[in-house]
């Protein structure tokens, strides 16, 4: 079996598994793919998203694909929609699984007396 790395193009990942006609499965992260191939973000707080996502990471399960959810940013203020993002007992933790919440919006969640003391016992932080 093949392990995927971050050195490795997106064709090279996709067509270096299909020799002979035959789709081997891929590692990546410690998790196994049956095929290389994702279901990500689909949903972001709609009012379809359970059933939706719930779908979607049966699908996953059964072909042995990764999955990622849409936007989680609406659990930053709250966790009343966690049902519909809490997919991994569906898709099992054997596949890769991943949520997508957006940097803008975590940042604005992000303690910043956290973040007052960097640079402070080291070199300035220059941007």
């Amino acid at each position: 079996m093949k392990e995927w790395r971050t050195t490795d193009s997106f064709m090279n990942l996709c067509l270096g598994f299909h020799t002979g006609g035959e789709i081997r499965p891929v590692q990546f992260l410690g998790k196994i793919l049956k095929v290389p191939m994702w279901v990500s973000s689909m949903t972001g707080g709609t009012a379809q998203a359970r059933n939706i996502n719930t779908n979607l990471a049966r699908a996953c399960r059964e072909f042995g694909m990764g999955m990622g959810l849409g936007s989680c940013r609406i659990l930053l203020q709250n966790d009343e929609h966690l049902p519909d993002f809490d997919m991994r007992n569906v898709i099992g933790d054997e596949l890769p699984f991943y949520a997508n919440i957006g940097i803008v919006q975590l940042g604005e969640h992000v303690d910043r007396s956290l973040l007052s003391g960097i640079g402070k016992h080291g070199p300035p932080i220059k941007g």
